[in-house]
């Protein structure tokens, strides 16, 4: 056996049809082989492969994959934005919220990503396998601001994963990387991680069947002076405002594409604790213009606007840090959305004087 591996391993080679192939080569390849061949036959005993950029997109993967295996046209609503929404609205809570009414909702919206990434998701994965009859959009002027290159960051970094690079890609070439997710194991299980199939994302985080997971703490002092710290990001971001940017183009693509598809849009204007304003001297004034501008997309696009910052009244108690809500706060906010998911449902579905339904 050892006279053999060396053999195959040496510097000699061999001649085919005038190549000299050095029978390292070859002993590569065979290594490759086995290797492969024992991964095809251990495959259902491996950890999951994270194909979308990290832990949590590729598990949400695997839920809407597995969502769209058990049932068909059942999803009522599909909530979609950056961390805000991710740890704000729970789809449970929705569903309890709306009494008589069976809400199905799923929570698409991703920690540490932007519109660009949603959209992309929206009509690549989304659309073709939960169908949703409306989408539930996160506002917010943190994301949407121009000056918010930190969170566009994260964003550039999903296009670089396997399964977004493949289907970004055009005619053979995006054939050929479907084929190497789909049959090469070694390509397949570079990045992996056990339980992702259940919603396990590792550090004892869990998502619901429905794409949720809250997180606990208070905004307190503590809370509150990590935010004045003059190395904290957002204090970069929100000293310029500029309503713009990828998000918002991103966000803007997104309107257009629900109106084509016939998919309702709610847009939600997601609750921050004002010392999110008070960062810049011009705070409260580039937050009007956040809303001036949300009501001219609003003109333009006719989704509905839930001001949830002005509607709903909520504490510090509520809130993990400055804009992202805890457990409590989320049960809160996402009751309300409920209510007001069924009630919007409820008055697009009755027909119209002509006998068409809204």
């Amino acid at each position: 056996m050892v006279r053999f591996l060396l053999s195959i391993f040496s510097f000699d080679t061999v001649e085919y049809r005038s190549l000299l192939i050095p029978h390292g080569a070859l002993g590569a390849l065979l290594v490759l082989v086995c290797i492969e061949s024992l991964l095809h036959l251990y495959e259902g005993r491996l950890p999951d492969p994270v194909l979308w950029g990290n832990t949590e997109t590729s598990a949400k993967m695997l839920q809407v994959k597995r969502w769209s295996l058990e049932c068909d046209d059942c999803f009522d609503a599909l909530v979609l934005g950056p961390s805000h929404a991710r740890f704000g609205i729970s789809p449970k809570a929705m569903r309890t919220a709306a009494g008589g009414q069976e809400l199905t909702v799923y929570n698409g919206a991703l920690n540490g990503r932007t519109y660009p990434v949603f959209e992309f998701l929206l009509k690549n994965v989304y659309v073709s396998t939960l169908k949703p009859h409306t989408l539930i959009l996160a506002a917010n002027p943190l994301v949407f601001n121009r000056h918010n290159t930190w969170m566009e960051r994260n964003t550039l970094e999903f296009f670089e994963a396997p399964m977004p690079r493949a289907l970004s890609s055009q005619g053979i070439v995006k054939a050929w990387r479907i084929f190497l997710i789909d049959n090469i194991k070694l390509y397949r299980y570079r990045e992996r991680q056990d339980g992702l199939h259940n919603g396990h994302l590792g550090n004892g985080v869990s998502l619901d069947a429905y794409g949720f997971s809250s997180i606990d703490g208070t905004y307190d002092d503590k809370a509150r002076a990590r935010l004045q710290s003059p190395k904290h990001p957002y204090q970069t971001i929100m000293r310029e405002f500029d309503f713009g940017g990828p998000s918002v183009e991103a966000f803007v693509r997104i309107l257009k594409y629900a109106l084509n598809m016939e998919i309702r849009v709610i847009v939600v204007n997601m609750p921050f604790r004002k010392d999110l304003l008070s960062i810049s001297a011009t705070g409260e004034e580039d937050y009007e213009t956040f809303l001036k501008e949300m009501r001219a997309l609003q003109y333009e696009y006719r989704f509905m606007w839930l001001d949830y910052q002005a509607s709903v009244s909520l504490t510090d108690e509520d809130f993990r840090d400055v804009d992202h809500l805890n457990t409590r706060g989320a049960q809160q906010l996402s009751a309300r959305l409920g209510e007001d998911l069924a009630r919007f449902i409820t008055v697009m579905e009755e027909p119209s004087p002509s006998g068409v339904r809204k």
